[in-house]
């Protein structure tokens, strides 16, 4: 035989087999490839992306009696004609096997898809539980409608929740996770962002056949719980005396809205819990004296306390550390769970062993738990044993094999028993204190030993206690039951457009900062200058003031006052007829001492007088001579005789302002600008009115271009003390002008920038 011919007849004997493999067990039972399905592959794409099918891609063979086959491993791919993932399109992919093609589309765009909506097809999905169950969303299709950048929509179509945000929650807020553990109405809701879509699955049988089942009702039915005890019994096997003792005790009762819990061992201390909206608040007594708290948490309304994996996880209410420890078992490292369940005489029990992630390293537990039902289904007993080898006190005290299995070397550090016992009931009881007993009334503001009151004014230099720490005492606080806990103290300061932050963190201002730290407050101020702090709780509002006086100026500008804006503006000069004011004050640089004096320095000094005023709550000087003359004035820092500024005032005879103040005025700026003013008197003295300004852009060639003209109307009044002119508007839109009258009594237009122009009157 050639070559030839046996190379063919081995191919050919390669394709029967290949096709046998497809057909031939199939044929043999008269079963025949039906089709192929395709699950979750990947279809959307950016240009550049690299193709790949997606994590989730699968492809099942479907026979002709129904049978599936997962033949994901063993079929070809084929990109069809035109495939290129650099340039925007729609690409098929050909999936073969067997004899059999399925064709899918993939969409390769330039931008992201837009997600319009999501619809779930819940057709095979499970729709009835019983408590105990665990949440199984098996057969759920979710059906996502993208828009491209084309505007066209791509639909998708997946079975994997992985890339969705799934909540499961009861008509009353009730949310589960992964075991159903109350019974009603639930809402399986899947979404991206503030896409979704949804379904209702019920509660409705009780199932306590395992334990998980068991735990589940019993933490449905914790409700007909109203008392119980809590013991907690540790010995320390490394320990000279390793003697089993009580480390704590609990008793507890359960009420309406209402849970009472007393440590009768350690502290001897009983708590008051109930619900005050969406807040907690407790009532504490110590030795029978109630003494204010902050130890709460709204998960102490379901009862004691219990600490798992040697006290760094804690847990309230038997119902939940039960469900913790079987979470626990579920999840150990060992992978050893052992369970009974003995449902005639509901007696259940669970073991388990292994590592827990301790920080840096994990410490060993081996860990044993049995519980009771009652005939109302409520827990009525459990016992649970933690026996505890810790890693980062006693150097490997275990090891652990190849397969995973820990094991422990020598004695354990610590065993741990807890035992509880429980008792159903109806809860009648209510909390003999109010939650008013825990709201903020009043309270006194202490500084330096004195109080300050509701509104008080605290005066510092900056330097005077090292590091500027200024302690503020909350004292006399009433009632004596309420804490910051549950009413809480707020922060907060004129201007703050951040809003108000809880005091216990810390607040940022430009001038100080502050935090409380329980009943003490920490104000550090950081500049000069006067600065307030505004406390709040519920039912109290107080202010705290902060006058400071900054370090010494290291600069200082002279300023002068603006009766019309009210503001001080850079000026050290001045005209103002005889017996007219002057307003003026040094500027320091920010945050400093603006401690300052004044004086006159020229030759007739007899003639003028200087005051300290306060305008707009600005501290400043106020000049004014009962002599014409030209008068020298310098301001000094109090605190540092080397910084001053200087003032040159001219006092002279008042001018005629009636005529100034009257007819019309025309001026162009710097920039080509037409400024326009018409007087119009209102009579009497002549020195009130109103003027119209009109500013007129011009053509590079200096033509007036009237369309773009703008038009202020305003009132104006002479100042007589201060011998201003005060502008108020009346209508258009504002120019930012503003009218002096010079030494030589001519009138000058002051424009939005600062440039000054001598206006010429228009005959």
């Amino acid at each position: 035989m050639s070559k030839k011919i046996r190379s063919i007849l081995i191919v050919l004997l390669s394709v029967v087999a290949i096709v046998f493999t497809a057909f031939g067990i199939a044929a043999c039972n008269n079963v025949k490839l039906d089709k192929l399905r395709i699950e979750n592959a990947r279809t959307e794409f950016k240009v550049g992306d690299e193709f790949e099918v997606g994590e989730d891609f699968t492809v099942y063979a479907i026979y002709s009696d129904g049978s599936e086959k997962d033949v994901t491993q063993e079929v070809e791919l084929r990109y069809e004609a035109g495939f290129d993932m650099n340039v925007a399109g729609n690409y098929q992919i050909t999936v073969s096997w067997g004899g059999k093609r399925e064709i899918y589309t993939i969409y390769v765009n330039e931008f992201d898809n837009i997600l319009k909506k999501i619809e779930l097809n819940d057709a095979s999905v499970k729709k009835v539980y019983n408590l105990g169950e665990s949440v199984d969303l098996t057969g759920l299709e979710v059906i996502c409608t993208y828009e491209n950048a084309q505007g066209n929509p791509v639909v998708k179509k997946t079975t994997s929740l992985k890339d969705f945000i799934v909540k499961i929650e009861g008509d009353d807020g009730h949310v589960v996770t992964d075991v159903f553990d109350k019974l009603g109405n639930f809402t399986v809701t899947i979404s991206i962002g503030a896409i979704k879509d949804s379904f209702e699955v019920s509660v409705s049988g009780v199932n306590i056949s395992t334990v998980q089942g068991a735990i589940a009702v019993g933490k449905a039915f914790s409700g007909e719980i109203v008392s119980g005890s809590h013991i907690i019994k540790d010995t320390q096997p490394y320990a000279e005396n390793n003697k089993e003792h009580i480390s704590y005790a609990y008793t507890y009762e359960f009420g309406i809205n209402f849970t009472y819990i007393t440590e009768t061992v350690e502290t001897n201390d009983e708590f008051y819990y109930s619900m005050n909206g969406s807040k907690i608040f407790c009532v504490r007594r110590s030795n029978g004296e109630i003494v204010p708290t902050d130890i709460t948490n709204a998960d102490m309304m379901y009862g004691s306390p219990y600490s798992l994996w040697y006290h760094r996880e804690n847990y309230y209410g038997a119902e939940n550390v039960l469900a913790a420890l079987y979470r626990a078992a579920k999840e150990c490292s060992n992978k050893d769970l052992k369970e009974s369940a003995n449902e005639a005489n509901r007696e259940y029990s669970f073991s388990f062993s292994g590592l827990v992630l301790i920080s840096n390293a994990s410490d060993y537990y081996e860990t044993s738990v049995t519980f009771t039902l009652g005939d109302d289904y409520a827990i009525k007993h459990i016992e649970y044993k933690q026996e505890y080898w810790e890693y980062s006190v006693l150097r490997q005290t275990f090891v652990t094999n190849a397969a995973g299995y820990t094991t422990p070397i020598g004695k354990a550090n610590e065993i741990e028993v807890v035992t509880v016992d429980q008792v159903s009931g109806e809860r009648t009881k209510e909390n003999p204190y109010s939650a008013d007993k825990m709201l903020i009334q009043s309270y006194d503001l202490v500084y330096d030993g004195q109080t300050l009151g509701d509104n008080g004014v605290i005066e510092y230099t900056l330097g005077q206690v090292e590091n500027n720490l200024l302690t503020v005492r909350i004292e006399n606080m009433q009632p004596t039951t309420s804490n910051f806990s549950l009413d809480p103290m707020y922060f907060n300061y004129p201007g703050n457009f951040d809003g108000e932050v809880d005091s216990a963190t810390m607040l940022y201002t430009d001038g100080f900062f502050a935090f409380r730290n329980e009943n003490k407050i920490t104000i550090q101020p950081l500049n000069g200058g006067v600065w307030k702090l505004i406390l709040r709780t519920s039912g109290t509002y107080k202010t705290i003031t902060l006058n400071i006086t900054g370090l010494a100026p290291t600069s200082i500008t002279s300023q002068l006052y603006n009766s019309a804006t009210g503001r001080f503006y850079e000026g050290n000069a001045k005209t103002v007829a005889v017996g007219g004011a002057i307003y003026f004050k040094g500027a320091v640089n920010q945050y400093a001492n603006e401690a300052q004096t004044a004086r006159v320095t020229s030759s007739n000094s007899e003639y003028a007088t200087i005051v300290e005023e306060t305008l707009n709550g600005v501290k400043c000087f106020k000049f004014s001579a009962t002599k014409a003359g030209t008068y020298s004035i310098r301001v000094t820092s109090a605190v540092a005789s080397d910084i001053y500024c200087t003032y040159t005032f001219t006092v002279d005879d008042v001018p005629d302002y009636s005529a100034i103040l009257s007819g019309s005025y025309t001026v162009t700026d710097w920039d080509g600008n037409i400024y326009t003013l018409q007087f119009t008197p209102a009579g009497g003295d002549g020195n009130s009115g109103t003027v119209v300004i009109t500013k007129t852009p011009t053509t590079e060639a200096g033509e007036p271009i009237p369309d773009q003209a703008k038009t202020q109307t305003l009132s104006y009044r002479l100042d007589i003390d201060t011998l201003e002119i005060v502008l108020t508007s009346i209508s258009g839109e504002n120019l930012g002008a503003d009218l002096i009258v010079n030494e030589q009594g001519q009138l000058v237009l002051d424009d939005q920038y600062g440039h000054k122009y001598t206006l010429n009157r228009v005959n």
